[in-house]
């Protein structure tokens, strides 16, 4: 196992893991930048590019979007929610 596919598994797994949202959008955002900056090695340092767009999946679905974030958001802003809208969004 190389180095650069040791440091993306961490990276996926703490993405995984961690319930802190900032946490999990400041190592998506380092990532990305990686990606961006490296790009074929850190592709290559996992079994298939599915995996990042699986955790990213995840990650909408359970960290970032989340009804209650949602209602939280609206209720905030003092702005009406409709839960079908909610829904609809997620």
């Amino acid at each position: 196992m190389t180095m650069m596919s040791l440091a993306v598994d961490k990276l996926l797994t703490m993405v995984r893991m961690d319930d802190d949202r900032q946490v999990v959008m400041t190592i998506l955002d380092s990532t990305n930048e990686l990606l961006a900056d490296v790009k074929k090695p850190v592709l290559d340092a996992v079994e298939s590019p599915d995996v990042f767009v699986s955790v990213i999946k995840d990650v909408f679905q359970q960290k970032v979007f989340s009804v209650d974030l949602l209602l939280s958001l609206c209720q905030k802003s003092e702005a009406s929610c409709d839960e079908e809208v909610i829904l609809l969004v997620c």
